[in-house]
């Protein structure tokens, strides 16, 4: 079966999907943790980060955090997933992709700014 992620540079806004991909692996359990710092955490971050999703819209979504002044390190954050190999794997793969066209050797995670 085939597997599509996409990837999506941040605009000012969080995708769409941001809130429904951070609840699906809690589903059914009675809790989930609150994501609404992440709207004025991407927009702080914007300023010296650029940001790229990945996300299927509805079992996992990934930031990758690339620092605008470069370096050798990049970050991921904002990793929720429904436990789906495949998915994680193409997710991490592409960051991957994307650190190291932008000249970063290594990409450091998670960072997740709720807990």
């Amino acid at each position: 079966m085939p597997v599509f992620l996409d990837r999506l540079p941040y605009g000012g806004e969080l995708p769409a999907s941001f809130d429904t991909v951070g609840r699906q692996p809690y589903a059914g359990l009675g809790y989930a943790p609150d994501d609404e710092p992440a709207a004025p955490l991407c927009a702080q971050l914007a300023a010296t980060h650029d940001i790229v999703f990945y996300t299927d819209h509805w079992n996992l979504r990934l930031a990758g955090l690339f620092p605008k002044a470069g370096g050798a390190v990049a970050y991921f954050g904002f990793w929720e997933t429904a436990a789906t190999l495949l998915l994680n794997q193409l997710a991490f793969e592409q960051l991957l992709q994307d650190a190291a066209a932008r000249g970063f050797r290594t990409v450091q995670g998670p960072l997740h700014f709720s807990t």
